[in-house]
Protein backbone atom coordinates (compact mmCIF):
# COMPACT_ATOMS: atom_id res chain seq x y z
CA UNK A 1 0.00 0.00 0.00
CA UNK A 2 2.78 2.49 0.83
CA UNK A 3 4.39 2.17 -2.63
CA UNK A 4 1.01 2.84 -4.25
CA UNK A 5 0.52 5.95 -2.10
CA UNK A 6 4.04 7.12 -2.94
CA UNK A 7 3.33 6.73 -6.66
CA UNK A 8 0.18 8.84 -6.22
CA UNK A 9 2.19 11.44 -4.30
CA UNK A 10 4.84 11.62 -7.03
CA UNK A 11 2.15 12.20 -9.66
CA UNK A 12 0.25 14.72 -7.53
CA UNK A 13 3.29 16.96 -7.03
CA UNK A 14 5.47 16.51 -10.11
CA UNK A 15 9.10 17.49 -10.36
CA UNK A 16 10.54 19.42 -13.27
CA UNK A 17 13.06 16.63 -13.91
CA UNK A 18 12.93 12.96 -12.96
CA UNK A 19 15.68 10.36 -13.22
CA UNK A 20 14.88 6.66 -12.85
CA UNK A 21 17.88 4.80 -11.47
CA UNK A 22 17.67 1.08 -10.71
CA UNK A 23 14.33 1.21 -8.89
CA UNK A 24 14.81 4.66 -7.36
CA UNK A 25 13.00 7.78 -8.54
CA UNK A 26 15.27 10.84 -8.28
CA UNK A 27 13.50 14.18 -8.63
CA UNK A 28 14.51 17.81 -9.10
CA UNK A 29 12.59 21.11 -9.09
CA UNK A 30 15.23 23.82 -8.58
CA UNK A 31 15.24 23.09 -4.83
CA UNK A 32 11.59 24.08 -4.30
CA UNK A 33 10.07 21.62 -1.79
CA UNK A 34 11.68 18.45 -0.51
CA UNK A 35 8.93 16.37 -2.10
CA UNK A 36 9.93 17.50 -5.59
CA UNK A 37 13.69 17.36 -4.83
CA UNK A 38 14.23 13.95 -3.32
CA UNK A 39 15.36 10.38 -3.84
CA UNK A 40 12.39 8.02 -3.63
CA UNK A 41 13.62 4.42 -3.15
CA UNK A 42 10.47 2.67 -4.29
CA UNK A 43 11.54 -0.59 -5.91
CA UNK A 44 14.16 -3.33 -5.42
CA UNK A 45 17.50 -2.83 -7.10
CA UNK A 46 20.60 -4.70 -8.18
CA UNK A 47 23.29 -2.02 -7.69
CA UNK A 48 25.45 -1.98 -4.55
CA UNK A 49 23.73 0.24 -1.95
CA UNK A 50 26.83 2.33 -1.14
CA UNK A 51 27.45 2.98 -4.84
CA UNK A 52 23.83 3.94 -5.34
CA UNK A 53 23.89 6.42 -2.45
CA UNK A 54 27.10 7.95 -3.83
CA UNK A 55 25.47 8.26 -7.27
CA UNK A 56 22.57 10.20 -5.73
CA UNK A 57 24.92 12.39 -3.72
CA UNK A 58 26.88 13.19 -6.88
CA UNK A 59 23.86 14.11 -8.96
CA UNK A 60 22.50 16.44 -6.26
CA UNK A 61 25.96 17.95 -5.71
CA UNK A 62 26.15 18.74 -9.45
CA UNK A 63 22.84 20.59 -9.14
CA UNK A 64 24.00 22.32 -5.92
CA UNK A 65 21.06 20.87 -4.00
CA UNK A 66 20.95 19.00 -0.69
CA UNK A 67 20.42 15.25 -0.88
CA UNK A 68 17.02 14.27 0.54
CA UNK A 69 15.90 10.65 0.77
CA UNK A 70 12.14 10.24 1.16
CA UNK A 71 11.83 7.05 3.18
CA UNK A 72 8.61 5.24 4.04
CA UNK A 73 7.74 1.77 5.30
CA UNK A 74 7.92 0.39 1.75
CA UNK A 75 11.37 1.81 0.93
CA UNK A 76 13.76 -0.52 -0.80
CA UNK A 77 15.99 -1.82 0.60
CA UNK A 78 14.32 -1.98 3.99
CA UNK A 79 17.59 -1.16 5.82
CA UNK A 80 18.17 2.08 3.89
CA UNK A 81 17.26 4.33 6.81
CA UNK A 82 19.80 2.56 9.04
CA UNK A 83 22.46 2.88 6.34
CA UNK A 84 21.75 6.60 5.89
CA UNK A 85 21.90 7.27 9.64
CA UNK A 86 25.28 5.49 9.75
CA UNK A 87 26.45 7.84 6.94
CA UNK A 88 25.65 11.01 8.95
CA UNK A 89 22.21 11.64 7.48
CA UNK A 90 19.50 12.68 9.95
CA UNK A 91 15.75 12.30 10.07
CA UNK A 92 13.92 15.48 9.12
CA UNK A 93 10.38 16.55 8.29
CA UNK A 94 8.62 13.46 9.62
CA UNK A 95 5.20 13.05 8.03
CA UNK A 96 2.07 11.13 8.92
CA UNK A 97 0.12 9.87 5.92
CA UNK A 98 -3.48 9.03 6.69
CA UNK A 99 -6.00 7.37 4.42
CA UNK A 100 -9.73 6.78 4.49
CA UNK A 101 -12.29 4.97 2.37
CA UNK A 102 -14.02 7.66 0.32
CA UNK A 103 -16.95 5.51 -0.81
CA UNK A 104 -18.36 5.43 2.72
CA UNK A 105 -17.29 8.95 3.76
CA UNK A 106 -19.89 11.63 4.31
CA UNK A 107 -18.35 14.91 3.20
CA UNK A 108 -20.03 18.29 3.31
CA UNK A 109 -18.55 21.24 1.43
CA UNK A 110 -18.84 24.46 3.40
CA UNK A 111 -19.14 27.51 1.20
CA UNK A 112 -18.73 27.80 -2.52
CA UNK A 113 -16.27 26.11 -4.82
CA UNK A 114 -15.04 27.68 -8.04
CA UNK A 115 -13.37 25.53 -10.67
CA UNK A 116 -10.94 27.16 -13.08
CA UNK A 117 -9.55 25.60 -16.23
CA UNK A 118 -6.21 27.39 -16.02
CA UNK A 119 -3.86 28.59 -13.32
CA UNK A 120 -4.66 32.25 -12.75
CA UNK A 121 -2.08 34.84 -11.68
CA UNK A 122 -4.40 35.96 -8.87
CA UNK A 123 -4.73 32.46 -7.43
CA UNK A 124 -0.98 31.91 -7.63
CA UNK A 125 -0.26 35.25 -5.93
CA UNK A 126 -2.69 34.46 -3.11
CA UNK A 127 -1.27 30.94 -2.69
CA UNK A 128 2.30 32.26 -2.56
CA UNK A 129 1.35 34.91 -0.02
CA UNK A 130 -0.53 32.42 2.20
CA UNK A 131 2.22 29.79 1.95
CA UNK A 132 5.12 32.25 2.28
CA UNK A 133 6.62 31.13 -1.04
CA UNK A 134 9.77 33.16 -1.62
CA UNK A 135 9.99 35.16 -4.85
CA UNK A 136 12.77 32.98 -6.36
CA UNK A 137 10.53 29.89 -5.95
CA UNK A 138 7.42 31.35 -7.59
CA UNK A 139 8.59 30.58 -11.14
CA UNK A 140 9.34 26.97 -10.16
CA UNK A 141 5.96 26.67 -8.43
CA UNK A 142 4.20 27.96 -11.57
CA UNK A 143 6.09 25.38 -13.66
CA UNK A 144 5.14 22.57 -11.27
CA UNK A 145 1.48 23.58 -11.13
CA UNK A 146 1.17 23.82 -14.90
CA UNK A 147 2.50 20.26 -15.15
CA UNK A 148 -0.36 18.96 -13.01
CA UNK A 149 -2.95 17.83 -15.51
CA UNK A 150 -6.17 15.87 -15.11
CA UNK A 151 -5.63 12.13 -15.47
CA UNK A 152 -8.13 9.56 -16.61
CA UNK A 153 -7.68 5.98 -15.45
CA UNK A 154 -9.20 3.04 -17.23
CA UNK A 155 -9.43 -0.29 -15.44
CA UNK A 156 -10.63 -3.50 -17.02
Amino acid sequence: MSTFIEELSLNAWPALQTVLHDGWVIRFANGYTKRANSVNPLYPSAIDLDAKIRFCEGIYENKKLPVVFKINSGASPDNLDTKLLANDYRKDSLTSVQVMELETASVQIAGEVELQGDLSAGWLDNFCRMSAVAEPNRKTLRQILTHIIPCHCFVS
